[in-house]
């Protein structure tokens, strides 16, 4: 649909957190003015679509962040891996923690309003 983030925008480019930041603000402004005028869909259930992304992500990203970093004395005789951590990926990471708190209340906020004035969504 038109005017819908994209639920990957996390991870396309560029991946910056101060763009990634004004991207999702854009947004939401758009979803603020139309929950404020009482339009839900189809933001409503994109939002619901837009966090499961992310959780997924999240989750994802910590379990095998988590295994890694179990096995790694398994895989290797010397446990300080020369090198960095690769910085794009806790980049997304860090949009990702921004995003969550972002989205939740809104969802929250959207179902207030379905409660209090019976909509159809699509």
């Amino acid at each position: 649909m038109e005017n819908l983030l994209p639920l990957t925008w996390y991870i396309e480019s560029p991946i910056d957190f101060e763009h990634k930041e004004y991207v999702l603000y854009s947004y939401l402004q758009k979803v603020d003015h139309d929950f404020h005028n009482k339009m839900l869909s189809p933001h409503l259930l994109h939002l619901e679509k837009l966090i499961d992304e992310l959780l997924n992500f999240d989750a994802s990203f910590n379990m095998i962040k988590k295994d890694f970093d179990k096995n790694r004395y398994v895989f290797f005789e010397n446990v300080k891996l020369v090198g960095e951590d690769d910085k794009l990926i806790y980049e997304i990471r860090n949009i990702v923690e921004f995003a969550i708190p972002q989205v939740e209340p809104r969802i929250k906020l959207g179902y207030s309003i379905l409660k209090r004035n019976n909509q159809i969504l699509y």
